[in-house]
């Protein structure tokens, strides 16, 4: 990437001076350089909300509508308007609790772009979904339909022991927020039957690792208890929906992230309790991720 270009970019889109080209251009290199992307919050977004935080906590009475304007300048919504239609995710600014959150950009957003999947329980690569029996489908018909967009993870029924997983692995290097303060991450998956009428078991799992993807995916052997084992931080949750429980579930998890994190693991089970003869396909879809930069000391729930 041509880091002077992408500077005279970001000055003239600031000048409210980049023609129809210059956009495309600054979109292209958002989309396929992650510094790039990191270059754009910390000269526009960061430097907008903390500015409009310092309004907020110490600006006079006087003349209030003015500043905000000067505060949250039009090339603040462009700024956030090119990132998410880029990455088709939610660069949130916000404070809540005293947590500022920002979206995290997970490969292939919703599954909306169909793909083989590697039959493994982890690609050695980030940004590659895979696992056994994983498949990238389209919803209705005789399949629900799907939570968001068209398309959904299919996750086929285990032959033994409690279900296969669908896992990805995200680089943290490239998007971490510039930041001293303790940071997590949240991640939030949905689920869904294929066959009414029936208990369920999903489960989400979430864990980090100072290694990068290809040393992560050897680590996983037989179970996910291999990876909670060699990670630096772990956690997850489960959730058993009965059978009157029909439709799409949500599971949300967050984690800590230590400074030496790397590569971040994703892993979605569902399985249908009792013999392997009643075991059927299961579905997931919109999966978000968000980082959470802790202003104060949170309780993870």
């Amino acid at each position: 990437m041509n880091t002077t270009r992408l500077e005279e970019l970001l000055i003239a889109r600031e000048d409210g001076t980049l023609n129809a080209g210059e956009l495309d251009e600054l979109k292209s290199m958002l989309r396929d350089h992650p510094e790039a992307r990191r270059r754009l919050v910390e000269s526009d977004v960061m430097g907008a909300v903390a500015s409009s935080q310092a309004f907020s906590e110490n600006a006079t009475v006087s003349k209030p509508s003015a500043m905000r304007r000067q505060v949250w300048r039009p090339w603040f919504a462009a700024a956030a308007g090119i990132v998410i239609g880029c990455f088709s995710t939610t660069l949130v600014m916000a404070w809540s609790g005293g947590i500022r959150q920002f979206g995290l950009a997970l490969a292939n957003i919703g599954f909306e772009q169909p793909q083989p999947l590697p039959q493994a329980h982890l690609a050695p690569v980030s940004a590659q979904w895979a696992g056994i029996t994983t498949e990238i489908v389209e919803g209705g018909g005789v399949r629900p339909a799907a939570r968001n967009g068209q398309r959904m993870m299919k996750l086929g029924p285990a032959p033994e022991g409690k279900g296969f997983f669908a896992n990805l692995m995200t680089d943290l290097t490239s998007s971490r927020p510039l930041t001293d303060k303790p940071l997590q991450i949240e991640v939030t998956a949905w689920y869904h039957a294929s066959k009414p009428g029936q208990n369920e078991h999903y489960s989400l799992n979430v864990a980090t690792f100072g290694q990068d993807a290809a040393e992560v995916s050897t680590l996983w052997e037989s179970t996910w208890l291999d990876m909670r084992d060699a990670s630096l931080t772990t956690t997850g949750r489960a959730l058993f929906p009965t059978a009157h429980e029909s439709g799409w579930h949500s599971i949300t998890v967050r984690l800590d992230v230590p400074p030496q994190a790397r590569t971040l693991v994703i892993s979605m089970g569902a399985n249908t309790p009792g013999p392997v003869s009643g075991r059927t396909d299961h579905f997931m879809d919109d999966v978000q991720a968000s980082w959470l930069v802790l202003e104060k000391p949170q309780a993870v729930p």
